[in-house]
């Protein structure tokens, strides 16, 4: 029973943290806005893979969201101090491993693209920044909260990805357009245009009129 409510505890606090200082939301916003704008991009483009080099500006990007958490860290100055600047240190280097075999090519792009894809990059960005602002709380109940939220996320973003029609279909099956100065379909049996009645005879001239004199 007690652990059920320091799970629930665990969750209210992850939700409740993002509110509780001013100054982080100016970072925090931008990142959630730009998490679900590459959320919904790669929703749309199915078949379209991250790249080397997207997968190395997410770790910078990881990197430099580490150490804005481990500035506020100092000036923050919380209890916990080490916990906090250890669970950064960690965050740091898991920026660094993306940095590195993105810019290398140490290992297969399927690895390098999972590693450095936009949820565990923005998720683990957004985390550092509240614990480097002393927002959220670290322990072992809110550590699992965020295992159980980030494996939800990806169910989430999964189920969305289903259900939204993906790009690439509608420029392989373009909806047609109408067709302006083509002339309109024949109304004779078969489909054939009908042949217009000859004027006249041949070498006649015009319908009755007497042939032309040949001097």
């Amino acid at each position: 029973m007690v652990f059920w409510e320091e799970m629930l505890a665990g969750f209210a606090d992850i939700f409740s943290a993002p509110f509780k200082s001013f100054d982080q939301l100016w970072v925090l916003i931008p990142l959630v806005i730009m998490w679900i704008v590459l959320a919904v991009y790669f929703a749309r483009f199915k078949k379209e893979q991250l790249g080397w080099n997207t997968a190395l500006a997410n770790g910078i990007t990881l990197g430099w969201l580490t150490l804005e958490g481990i500035r506020s860290l100092f000036e923050a100055k919380p209890g916990d101090f080490w916990l906090r600047f250890i669970a950064n240190i960690a965050i740091l280097g898991y920026a660094a491993l993306i940095i590195y075999f993105s810019f290398t090519h140490k290992i297969s792009s399927k690895w390098d693209f999972v590693l450095g894809s936009p949820h565990p990059v923005y998720f683990l960005g957004i985390f550092s920044v509240m614990w480097g602002y002393g927002t959220l709380e670290i322990n072992l109940y809110v550590l699992l909260d965020l295992v159980i939220l980030f494996a939800f996320i990806l169910l989430l973003n999964k189920i969305f990805s289903h259900f939204v029609k993906s790009a690439e279909d509608e420029e392989e099956n373009p909806p047609e357009m109408p067709s302006f100065g083509k002339e309109p379909p024949s109304q004779s049996f078969g489909g054939e245009k009908p042949e217009l009645p000859p004027i006249g005879k041949p070498n006649q001239g015009f319908g009755d009129l007497p042939p032309i004199v040949k001097f």
